[in-house]
């Protein structure tokens, strides 16, 4: 079940890049204010409280990450990837795809977008007419 605390980079990912120890922090440069954390905690990376707004859209990345963690865990450790075309392969690209989709970039360009269409087709600004 989905928390306040909802990670649009997967803290799987995060840990392959795990510093050398047995703490597993990370090295973070933080962009929004230019700064550089040494060793960091991975669970504090990446994540914005209610980010999805919707538990839901939270539980079924979630569902998603445990498979692509399978096979990307499988990757990492022996080198292996899935067959071409197989269902891992498609699992392994569709989670690719969903990760460029899962920043506050996107989320604040795809806002942008629904207002604009809303403005275009004179919707009022977040309500979408039912029929």
């Amino acid at each position: 079940m989905a928390g306040k605390k909802q990670h649009f980079v997967p803290q799987f990912l995060l840990r392959n890049f795990h510093l050398a120890g047995a703490d597993r922090s990370i090295a973070v440069y933080r962009l929004s204010d230019a700064r550089h954390l040494p060793r960091t905690s991975v669970k504090d990376q990446a994540h914005e409280n209610h980010f999805y707004g919707v538990a839901k859209v939270e539980d079924d990345f979630a569902r998603m990450e445990g498979a692509a963690k399978t096979l990307i865990d499988a990757a990492v450790r022996d080198g292996t990837l899935p067959d071409p075309r197989s269902s891992g392969h498609h699992l392994l690209l569709t989670f690719a795809v969903l990760q460029a989709f899962r920043t506050r970039v996107a989320a604040d360009a795809t806002s942008e977008f629904a207002s604009r269409f809303a403005e275009q087709v004179d919707l009022p600004h977040g309500k979408w007419a039912r029929s």
